[in-house]
């Protein structure tokens, strides 16, 4: 992740204190993601309500261990 990421992810942690979606799979190189990343958490800051998984595009099969 770059300085830009991680300054999106602070904003979203001042505005609703935490950062709760699932980063640990996102490969920010691939084409698209990080916009989409970024677009997201402009939007749910713009809308007041946190980012989600689904939201920043992200899917974790179901009784994976993180």
């Amino acid at each position: 992740m770059d300085n830009e990421l991680f300054a999106a992810i602070e904003r979203h942690r001042e505005v609703f204190g935490e950062f709760d979606a699932n980063i640990a799979t996102t490969d920010f190189n691939a084409p698209g993601v990080k916009q989409r990343f970024l677009d997201a958490i402009e939007k749910a800051i713009s809308e007041g309500a946190p980012v989600d998984d689904d939201a920043l595009g992200i899917s974790i099969p179901e009784g994976a261990d993180i």
